[in-house]
């Protein structure tokens, strides 16, 4: 095959090759805006995306600290109810304090002192035998046994401490206050050999209940001083 002449003129052929690099560098150009497009497209979608996942991110988290702080305030207001009713339930107890402390006082006997002395409002659940049940009052030996029945009672607690000169005098409070119908369960929780100035004595503390069941009424103080309880307007059986 004879190979072909080309007549074309020199001039012609390097612009040729002019507007071919021309047309290579555009061509490169043009792809490589087209490749940076589809990355920003790219990059600004997953932004868009993440950003998206973000502001959900952060109402959840709003909506979780709104909650809380709701939730704190609503269990801050429930202490404040409580602390209220326990308040109450303290100022509306049917024996005031001043009358037990009066009473104490006009129950001790002479040359015996107070150290101390605590009055402490509890409540308790206790368990009572069912009517019916074998032992219980009102009970029959060969009756059926039933379940017990749990009631709730308040009362106050008393204890008061102090020095006594022997224990006649020790004996003495105890008999005064379990024969005086304000106080029950009357017990002697410990009495001790102490020094006072020099002086053999007795340290003791004595524990006994108000029971805020009865309903109690006080009369004026005689002339040495104390309070005087009269009976109670219910029956004392009816305390547990």
């Amino acid at each position: 095959m004879t190979p072909l002449i080309d007549f074309t003129p020199e001039s012609l052929k390097a612009v040729a090759r002019s507007r071919r690099r021309a047309r290579a560098w555009a061509a490169l150009y043009v792809g490589t805006l087209l490749v940076l497009g589809a990355v920003y497209l790219g990059v600004t979608a997953g932004r868009s995306h993440r950003e998206a996942e973000r502001a959900e991110v952060s109402r959840l988290l709003r909506l979780e600290w709104a909650r809380n702080e709701e939730a704190q305030k609503l269990l801050t207001e429930i202490r404040a109810i409580e602390e209220a009713i326990n308040r109450y339930d303290r100022l509306a107890s049917p024996v005031r304090a001043s009358d037990v402390v009066g009473t104490i006082g006009a129950l001790l006997p002479e040359h015996l002192s107070l150290t101390a002395m605590t009055l402490t409002p509890r409540t308790e659940k206790v368990m009572i035998p069912a009517a019916g049940t074998p032992g219980a009052p009102g009970g029959t030996p060969g009756g059926t046994p039933k379940r017990p029945v749990t009631r709730t009672i308040s009362y106050l607690a008393v204890e008061i401490e102090g020095i006594s000169p022997g224990d006649i005098e020790l004996a003495e409070l105890v008999s005064q206050l379990e024969r005086c119908p304000l106080f029950s369960s009357v017990t002697m929780d410990f009495a001790k050999s102490a020094v006072v100035d020099g002086v053999q004595a007795r340290a003791f503390r004595v524990s006994a209940r108000v029971d805020f069941d009865n309903r109690f009424t006080f009369r004026d103080a005689p002339p040495s001083g104390g309070a005087v309880v009269e009976e109670p307007t219910e029956a004392k059986g009816s305390r547990p």
